[in-house]
């Protein structure tokens, strides 16, 4: 993906790394936990069985507005070029996506990845302690540094909440306080 789309799209890293304790209280659950003792969810079942990815759907996803509109203001006069111009930053952000798995010490391990040069690159990847909150969504939190492309341009805080919520079969979503909802489907 280009670099302008890469620092102007909500990627998953910033839902993460903009998502700290202050702008949305801790889990309800008690401590958050490592995979093998949290508490059961359809999310969490999900999220830990590792069987997918997860592709960006800027469609679905609050960014898109933006976009239309950047677009829009670029091409004033010709709705056609503004509208391959929203199809062109839509084709990049439907090679970015995250992925879960469980690492040795049995945490959740949260990664966003995209395409750079024509290779899969990791934009974020981190163990965290998740804790359920109820049924459909998961709150992460760091229980390691993140490592990636992304880390020196914007640092996970250690105290970031990511809550992913599972909203059907096949889509996640995350929330980016800076930016809004995040919508990710399954990968065929």
């Amino acid at each position: 993906m280009n670099t302008l789309l890469l620092a102007t799209i909500a990627l998953p890293a910033f839902a993460f790394a903009c998502a700290s304790g202050a702008d949305r209280p801790a889990p309800a659950a008690a401590e958050p936990t490592t995979v093998d003792r949290a508490a059961p969810s359809t999310a969490l079942l999900e999220l830990r069985g590792g069987h997918a990815d997860y592709m960006f759907v800027l469609d679905e996803s609050a960014p898109a507005s933006t976009f239309r509109a950047r677009c829009a203001a670029q091409h004033p006069v010709d709705p056609a070029a503004a509208d391959a111009c929203y199809a062109e930053v839509r084709e990049g952000a439907s090679h970015e996506g995250v992925r879960f798995s469980v690492d040795a010490d049995k945490h959740l391990v949260f990664t966003s990845f995209g395409l750079e040069g024509g290779h899969e690159a990791t934009y974020l990847q981190v163990p965290t302690n998740v804790a359920s909150e109820g049924d459909r969504i998961v709150a992460m939190i760091p229980a390691a540094a993140a490592r990636g492309l992304q880390t020196d341009v914007k640092p996970l805080p250690r105290n970031a909440v990511m809550h992913v919520e599972l909203v059907d079969d096949l889509t996640i979503a995350m929330t980016d306080p800076q930016k809004g909802r995040l919508v990710y489907r399954r990968a065929p």
